[in-house]
């Protein structure tokens, strides 16, 4: 740079009519550097302008005047909120053009919690059987249900809001951003990741829901994007606790495959992740807060991550049968000790 600086200096730049341009022409050098800094900046712009036009997309039906409008808050609850913590809700769903099968019900419900000033991270899993009364409605189901019942009353961003709600209230955790992603596109993103490695301790076989025996052995394995759909979202062989904690362990290497990739400075990977997205993600995130958390990720070692996943085992819920069907309730008869839990995870 000191020797571009001096390439300058050495003559006069401006001529008498001003034009910059007439120099630089005459040196080859020089002519490349601008073109290709002139190109980077052009370049830039079109990925950050397509990049904040997309999630604006996202985001413009998600308005605040509709929500306290069509979902009033009928019950206070005292959220945890403490500044350098934030709290991403991330939610797994088949995908509306699946609602024979319940395309709008949430098959993973997880809230990603990150410190800023510990550096740390937690994965907080809650069982899509959870029953409560959902908030801002005087529907009794499970947690799962939110997502549909809020998308009803307000399609592109009622899901959202009535799913964050369930959380808060069961959680007891204040939520600043929620993303919701459909399968096929949690499989597409997999891929162009060119699939993630993990490590399983017994082989693992689910012969009952896919029609077909599901198989990966124990030890180091590589999953494309199939692969991985199945083993994150097969339960008969097991039950849905062990299905949480394989959610959680493909989500850790999603992120450790983004990082090895240098997933945040390569603009045409984002690209291609914001193509495979469109339509198929809804988020009040923006692309700003992506980068900001995903750096912040990618500074915090895999030991200072944390993982809970509520449930019977733990002594957190309880099962039983409401009108035949099996739900879960808490075990000490209210959400106190979930929230407890989930407030002190860093503790």
């Amino acid at each position: 740079m000191d020797w571009l600086k001096s390439q300058f200096r050495s003559e006069n730049t401006i001529n008498s009519n001003g034009n910059i341009w007439q120099k630089i022409k005459k040196h080859p050098l020089r002519r490349a550097f601008f073109i290709f800094f002139a190109a980077f900046i052009f370049l830039g712009m079109v990925f950050f302008t397509k990049a904040n036009n997309f999630f604006s997309v996202i985001n413009k039906n998600i308005g605040k005047d509709d929500l306290a409008a069509i979902f009033p808050i009928d019950e206070k609850v005292d959220l945890y909120k403490n500044n350098d913590r934030t709290n991403f809700l991330i939610l797994g769903v088949r995908g509306e053009g699946d609602s024979e099968h319940g395309g709008l019900l949430t098959d993973t419900i997880i809230v990603a919690s990150v410190d800023s000033k510990k550096k740390q991270a937690a994965l907080i899993s809650l069982p899509r059987d959870i029953y409560l009364r959902i908030p801002s409605t005087q529907k009794k189901e499970k947690i799962n249900a939110a997502y549909l019942i809020g998308e009803e009353k307000l399609p592109g961003g009622g899901g959202l809001e009535l799913s964050k709600r369930a959380v808060e209230y069961v959680a007891g955790l204040f939520i600043d951003h929620v993303i919701s992603v459909d399968f096929e596109a949690f499989k597409e993103i997999m891929d162009e990741f060119g699939g993630v490695d993990i490590y399983l301790e017994k082989e693992f076989s689910e012969n009952k829901q896919w029609g077909t025996n599901f198989y990966i052995p124990a030890g180091q394995q590589h999953l494309d994007g199939e692969t991985a759909l199945y083993y994150t979202r097969s339960r008969f062989s097991s039950n849905d606790f062990d299905r949480a904690r394989r959610q959680q362990q493909v989500l850790m290497a999603i992120k450790d495959k983004a990082t090895q990739l240098g997933f945040l400075t390569n603009p045409f990977k984002i690209n291609s992740m914001l193509e495979i997205l469109k339509n198929r993600v809804k988020t009040d995130i923006t692309i700003f807060d992506i980068i900001k958390y995903s750096r912040l990720m990618q500074e915090i070692e895999d030991n200072d991550i944390k993982y809970k996943v509520f449930s019977t085992e733990d002594g957190t819920l309880i099962q039983t049968y409401i009108d035949g069907a099996y739900v879960l309730l808490p075990a000490s008869g209210n959400f106190g000790e979930i929230r407890e839990i989930s407030k002190n995870i860093f503790n």
